[in-house]
This record gives C-alpha cells, structure tokens and sequence, in this order.
C-alpha cells in the first residue's frame, strides 16, 4: 500500500492543535490578571501621542490578550479643560487594537492622558497633546521610469517621519506602492517609489503621507494613520503615464465590430486543470486525516465546557495579600494589592475584595494606607467569586522606625529675577527628622507632571547619588541650577549640605506644584503641595493616601503561576459515546482506505504531534516564548493519535499475516 497523506489530513490535525492553543491561552487571560506590559500605546515622538482636532483622531495599540478581548479607552484632560471621552475597542486576531474620538470641538496644545482599561482595571497609561503633525508632498505628472515601475514625487517633508503611500484612482483605491522610511524633519526631493505593477497608458496616483503610528519603521496600512489638515488627508495626484502612451488626450476609437460580433483582442485565462480522482482513492479520504480534528475537537469542547458550566464543584478562591514597601514605617504611604489572588475553578473569576485594615473597610483590589504609628497591624482581605464563593486572608504586617525620616522644610520655587537666568537660586531643602543616617542612594525628587507623565521621563527627576547618607537632624538643600564658582556661597557646613541638579532652566512652578519624593525602588514617600500666598510665602500641604496609588509602581502579575491544570477527567456517558464512535470510525476507515494507508497516515499525524510537542517544550523550558498551553493539552491530543497509530499498526500486522497465510495456502 503505497505512503500517502492528504493536504487535508494535515490541516484537520493542525486545527486540532491550533484549538488547543487558543483553548488553552484564553483560559489563562480569562482565569487572571494580565503582566504590566499586556498592552502598549502606539506614542507619536517621544513618549508622547499626537491627535489632531478631527472627528475621528484615532488611538492604536498592541496587546497580548486574546483576539476579541474588549477594553475601554479613556481620553481625560490634565489642565482647566475639561474632556472626558471613553470609546470601547476590541482585540483583533493581529493582536492591535485602536479606538476613535471626536475632537474636533477641542483647541490645539490642550494635554491629555490616555487611560486603556480592562475589566475596570488600569493596564496602560500615556500622555499626549491635541496637535496635528504636519506633512507636505509635491507629486507632479511624470512618466514613470523603469517600464512604469517606478514614480517620483518632486518634494516630501514628514515634521515626525513616517512613510508615503501610492493608491491607484484616489486615496481610498488600492496601494501599489510604499516608500521607504522618512526620517523627521528632513526634506526629500525626487523621492523615487516603486511600484507593485507596471503603469500601462495613463492612470491616476494619489501620494499620501502616513506617521510611523508603531514606530517599527515598517509600514503597515492598519495602524501607520495619515497626516491630516484641516481635519481631511494629506494628499496630492498627478497623472502618470508608461513611455509608450501619448502626453495628450485623443479622441476615444470606437472598437470594431463585424457581423461576427466584435473581436476579442485578450485571451481568457487559463484555468489549471482539475486533477482526476482516482478510482482506488474513495472519497471518504477525510476520514482518517480528519479523526486528529474528530477527537481533538471532542476532547476540547468537553474541556471548555468543564471551564464554562456552573457546576456543583464549585470551589472557594484562594485569597493572597501583597503589600509595599514590605518593611513599612510610620507615617509613610503603603500600597496593598489583592490582585495575586485567583480562583482554582477554571472560567471563575474574583468579582469583590472587601479590605480591613487599622479600623478602616476598602472594596477595591488595590488601594494606599498609611499607620501613623509603629506596631503589629492584622490586614483582612475576603475575597469573593461568581459563586458568591469567599475565602478570607489575614496578615499582620510590622511597622516600626528602623531609619531616619525625611520631611520638606524650607522651599524657594521662584528665584531672583528671571527664573531661567540664575536657577541655582531655586531649591527646596529636606531634614533627616529621624534618629538615625538616612541612606538617600537611588531616591528621586521629581514633580507631579513627571508622575503623571506629562513631561519626558527623567526630565524633572533629580536623583540622589550612590551612597549619599543624611546624618539625623541635618538638611540637604538640592538646587535646580550648576554649581555656582568657587568662593560663592551655598557652602557645607555640619548641618547643612548643598546639592545641585544641574539644570540650564528653572523646573519648579512659581504659584504651586507638587513635589514627590521615591525611594530607590520607586515607591513614593513623601508628596507634598506648595500654593503661593498672598503675602507671598508658601504653603505646604501633605496629599491625601488616594493621589499615590497611581504613583506606585504596577505589580506584574502572571495568570500561569497559579493556573489550575487543566480539567481531562470524564464521565462513564462520555467514554461510552466515545467507545461507539471509535468502533464506528475504526470499521469505516479500514474499509475504506485499508490498514496500510491508516497506519501511516497516523504514524505521519503522530510524528508531527510529537515533533511540536518537542519545541514547545524545549522552547519555553529555555524562556524563549511564554508557556500557554496547559502541558495536559499537548498530551490529551497527542496520546489518541498515537493510540490510533498503535492499533492500526497491530491490525496491519494482523493483515499481512492472513494475507501471507491466505497466499501460502492457495
């Protein structure tokens, strides 16, 4: 029996296995809280997100969750503008997301920040500022070089870079041809496009300029969006013609016709032709190739219905308590999260979390407290699933002084004259108010625009330089500006010592700011505003615990670490139906096809199950790719593959033996 397996046979089986990766991936995103970088925004330049005051400005993004995942995205304003708009988006199967606002009724330069959530929780956050982005292009009519393969626009200038695409008709047609990658800012004369297919006579083209929207420096249709003006596309035409046909219009030759009908000047295409079946060949050759997609999809839908059914079994969560700083002291902010908690039924989910804590009651996952003073303190957390199912943690967390303490003392925002000019004279001084050193290494001092991400990243962030100590009842008072010369003043003394940032301008607002404090590890301790009065002094007020949350780090969770396996057990109904349906299958398919091209058919099936199996293994053993698939998965499909393989090899064998004895005896 000569070795054959079917297109189809490979396909049925991969499906099959592919069900079992999604199967397995969207248990985990359902079961979970996503990692911290599940979902990215698309940023303009910088760290920042242009959108342009149109109806339609557009947000774009790149998330691990499965496809159809749904999110809500939130446009708010940071400044005395009020915006508030929400657009609901959704995975799709490339993995990108995007939402739509309409703000055409905003002005120019009005900040903002981009809020993605997912099931009301928070995953990414961005700044960005109402702006258009500007493009100009010139592409004038021309004959196209290198047999109509290649156009030329006269001009393009990108003010933050991206691509041009060519479109065939208008700007809606079908592109046949990308530029190369546009640096920002710089101007291309002559910029030759390629083509996908020759220009034959004369067509019309549309340039239109496309921002790098993922800034991968590769163009992509879906996500790269165009520069606009005046709310419509960045576009220009020309004509463009091969170098045969005639720089003029002439009058349009009517086709000639006999009384024959007219004359076809194109031949038809021509179709492959369609292979004949052969006779040994049934047409039930699905069968066996089919069987990996038959009992894969069987094993699967009765697992998912496991995951989905409100059943009996049900079983309580399991509640986790996760808390920072872990060595808390008096006085200073600590987050307490509750999101590592999960639930051992699959397709369950946590819906409350109900905190105790000092006297106080929260109902949310995560929230900032402060104790005002050292001592054992019992933190509650009850935890509650759709079965209405809680289970009910405990901790006493220790609080005590075991280092010095940092407070703002006296402050100095605005300096002598022009702010830019002299910033050395702008500083605020700290006081080590505790009875030991006080280790600064790693700490920042930043203002409440770089928390909130409104300037770039480091831009406002002082940070204390390795090994610098506070000794108990000294100041350090750290200027905006250079040091200034030898024999000025701002020198140390015993109890005072001078830092400087180094700054070329003033950072500090002159009317109010806010002034956040971090230690090396980024979570905040101190935040603090400062409000001018009408004497003109300043005002110094400590921000309310709820201004923190956002200010502390994201803790990463994983889904994985705490998944239950995967449900493969079955009841007596199923493996009798299964029984039966194995006999029915197993006498149709050797009748059909006979047991040689069973058994290798299945031998081939097999291998390739096992061979994937393989890389999964040695790739996520390696840290190569996140482990998605539970590992019973692998097994569940791959053991009645080669089951199959080892029955049929038993019958085949059983075969050639009545075959031989049949021909010994005739």
């Amino acid at each position: 029996m000569p070795f054959r397996v079917t297109r189809r046979d490979l396909l049925v089986t991969a499906g099959a296995v592919s069900g079992g990766v999604i199967a397995a991936t969207q248990y985990s995103t359902e079961t979970g809280a996503q990692s911290a970088d599940a979902v990215t925004i698309d940023r303009t330049l910088g760290d920042e997100v242009f959108l342009p005051p149109i109806p339609d400005a557009t947000v774009t993004g790149t998330s691990t969750f499965n496809p159809g995942a749904e999110f809500t995205v939130r446009i708010e304003s940071t400044g005395a503008t009020p915006l508030l708009l929400t657009s609901e988006t959704a995975v799709t199967d490339a993995g990108i997301w995007s939402a739509s606002f309409d703000l055409s009724g905003f002005d120019e330069g009005l900040e903002f920040v981009i809020v993605v959530s997912y099931q009301n929780e928070p995953l990414a956050r961005a700044p960005g500022v109402v702006r258009t982005v500007t493009a100009s292009l010139e592409f004038d009519d021309q004959i196209a070089q290198a047999s109509g393969t290649i156009v030329s626009l006269e001009a393009v200038s990108l003010e933050v870079g991206g691509f041009v695409s060519v479109h065939e008709g208008t700007a809606e047609g079908p592109i046949i041809g990308v530029s190369r990658f546009l640096e920002p800012d710089q101007t291309y004369s002559q910029l030759e496009v390629s083509l996908d297919r020759g220009i034959s006579g004369r067509t019309t083209l549309v340039a239109t300029p496309h921002l790098d929207t993922d800034r991968d420096r590769t163009f992509d249709p879906s996500r790269d969006q165009p520069y606009t003006a005046d709310g419509e596309r960045v576009i220009d035409e020309a004509i463009v013609r091969d170098a045969t046909s005639p720089s003029t219009t002439t009058e349009a030759v009517e086709p000639t016709q006999t009384s024959e009908g007219p004359t076809r000047t194109t031949a038809p295409p021509t179709l492959p032709d369609t292979p004949e079946r052969d006779g040994a060949e049934p047409p039930m050759d699905i069968v066996v190739g089919g069987a990996g997609g038959v009992l894969g999809t069987v094993f699967l839908r009765e697992v998912r219905k496991r995951w989905n059914d409100n059943n009996n079994d049900n079983h309580p969560p399991d509640a986790k308590i996760w808390y920072s700083p872990s060595e808390p002291e008096p006085g200073r902010p600590i987050v307490f999260d509750g999101r590592r908690s999960s639930d051992p039924d699959p397709g369950d989910l946590i819906t409350n979390y109900h905190w105790s804590i000092d006297g106080d009651d929260e109902v949310t996952p995560r929230f900032v407290h402060s104790f005002a003073k050292a001592d054992e303190y019992d933190v509650t957390l009850t935890v509650t699933d759709r079965q209405q199912t809680t289970d009910t943690k405990t901790e006493t967390v220790t609080v005590e002084s075991h280092k010095g303490e940092l407070v703002l003392g006296r402050i100095n925002p605005d300096s002598p004259g022009d702010d830019h000019t002299n910033p050395e004279q702008e500083y605020l001084s700290f006081e080590n108010a505790g009875d030991e050193p006080l280790d600064l290494e790693g700490w920042t001092i930043s203002d409440a625009a770089e928390e909130a991400g409104r300037v770039r990243a480091g831009e406002h962030a002082f940070t204390f330089d390795p090994g610098f100590h506070l000794e108990p009842g000294t100041t350090v008072t750290v200027h905006t500006g250079p040091e200034p010369g030898e024999g000025e003043q701002f020198e140390d003394s015993e109890t005072e010592r001078h830092l400087f940032w180094g700054k070329s301008r003033a950072v500090w607002n002159n009317d109010a700011d806010v002034i956040v404090v971090a230690d090396d590890r980024e979570n905040p301790v101190l935040a603090t505003r400062y409000e001018r009065t009408e004497d003109g002094s300043y005002e110094l007020e400590d921000l309310d615990m709820e201004v923190f949350e956002d200010w502390f780090p994201t803790v990463v969770l994983s889904a994985r670490d705490d998944a239950p396996p995967v449900d493969v057990s079955v009841d007596e109904g199923l493996l009798r139906s299964w029984a039966n349906g194995l006999v029915a299958f197993l006498v149709g398919a050797f009748l059909l096809r006979g047991p040689g091209e069973f058994l290798w058919s299945w031998s081939f099936i097999t291998a390739f199950l096992l061979s994937f199996s393989a890389t999964w293994a040695v790739s996520t053993g390696n840290g190569f790719v996140e482990p998605s698939i539970d590992p019973l998965a692998l097994v569940g499909v791959t053991l009645p593959a080669a089951g199959m393989m080892a029955v049929g090899g038993v019958i085949w064998l059983v075969w050639k033996a009545v075959s031989k004895i049949r021909d010994w005896l005739t």
